[in-house]
């Protein structure tokens, strides 16, 4: 595993299998940074929420959204895939 940080002190972590190939790539975002399809539908899934955290998941099979937002005096995560649909949600 190997951590850091981007250019805009956002974290990024890397797992890595022992050829150094990369199996998992988490990193956090910004809302901006989110595809137009997951924007779309965290406003649909949490209208008037608001978003505390974003990171993407990547790994060789599939690239996912985890959101926490605070809806309703409520802390939910949601994970959307990169379509916008959701994968889970857990209050």
């Amino acid at each position: 595993m190997i951590e850091g940080e981007r250019d805009d002190d956002l974290k990024i972590e890397l797992e890595l299998d022992e050829d150094g190939a990369v199996l998992e790539r988490a990193e956090d975002l910004k809302e901006w940074d989110l595809p137009t399809s997951v924007k779309q539908s965290l406003k649909a899934l949490t209208p008037g929420g608001d978003t505390r955290e974003v990171s993407k998941l990547t790994t060789p099979r599939s690239i996912v959204f985890r959101v926490e937002v605070d809806f309703n005096d409520n802390d939910v995560v949601l994970i959307l895939s990169e379509t916008g649909a959701l994968i889970s949600r857990r209050q």
